[in-house]
């Protein structure tokens, strides 16, 4: 017979003796739901996370100049003539607006709006945020949704925008078992979103990549000479 263990509800008001000031967050990177970072993260595995096959695969998502939270508060309420109590905490959406317009991340975010992924968050001094799952190492964020709101076209005043909105699986969770870990590297410098391609055959020895999230040949033909660039190319398009 197994004896109840209790985590407890003890309050304490002490102060880390290390406590970090929290930064801006620039970036997040967004992983299959239930895929972890590895614990002896570098610049180079990004990389290569970056290349990998799904569900290996990481999706970085980057720059980010601005943030709004929206929910996450107290759900308090009284019952009859009783005092307020707290019943829960109220869904949880972080949003933050891109640095530029984005079309092609718009639409795949779209598309995958109510898929779950697991999300990381990155603040300008490479501090990696995420989640105490009782491991060694850090776990993403559970995420219910991730979607984009577009501004498509500039105004008089404003140029096209992208918000990307982050909604919480369960947002009191993710609050209680926020953990962080300090990286040794420029995590931007590391990580490069993928856009699908399609290499085609127009004529002998004469090839073409079109973007697959596009109708239209946005990359110029190639002749036989082409060669691809390796996994690891910085030279594979950003997105």
């Amino acid at each position: 017979m197994k004896v109840r263990t209790c985590k407890g509800n003890a309050l304490s008001t002490g102060v880390s003796a290390c406590p970090y000031d929290r930064e801006k967050i620039i970036m997040a990177i967004v992983v299959t739901r239930g895929q972890k970072l590895p614990a002896d993260l570098s610049g180079d595995k990004l990389e290569e996370l970056c290349h990998a096959d799904r569900p290996a695969r990481i999706m970085p998502i980057a720059q980010f100049v601005e943030y709004a939270k929206s929910g996450g508060d107290p759900n308090v309420s009284a019952v009859g003539y009783g005092p307020n109590q707290v019943s829960d905490v109220s869904a949880l959406t972080d949003t933050f607006t891109m640095g530029d317009f984005n079309d092609v991340l718009a639409r795949s975010l779209s598309r995958t709006m109510n898929t779950p992924f697991d999300v990381y968050f990155i603040d300008k001094n490479n501090v990696i945020f995420g989640m105490e799952d009782g491991t060694d190492t850090l776990a993403g964020f559970p995420m219910a949704s991730i979607y984009p709101t577009i501004t498509q076209f500039p105004t008089s005043g404003a140029k096209s925008t992208l918000l990307v909105n982050f909604c919480y699986q369960d947002a009191r969770k993710a609050f209680e078992n926020t953990n962080y870990e300090q990286l040794d590297f420029n995590v931007p410098s590391f990580v490069y979103g993928l856009t699908p391609v399609r290499f085609l055959k127009v004529d002998e020895n004469k090839y073409k990549l079109v973007e697959a999230a596009d109708s239209t040949a946005r990359l110029s033909s190639a002749t036989s000479s082409l060669r691809l660039p390796p996994p690891s190319s910085k030279a594979l398009l950003q997105a």
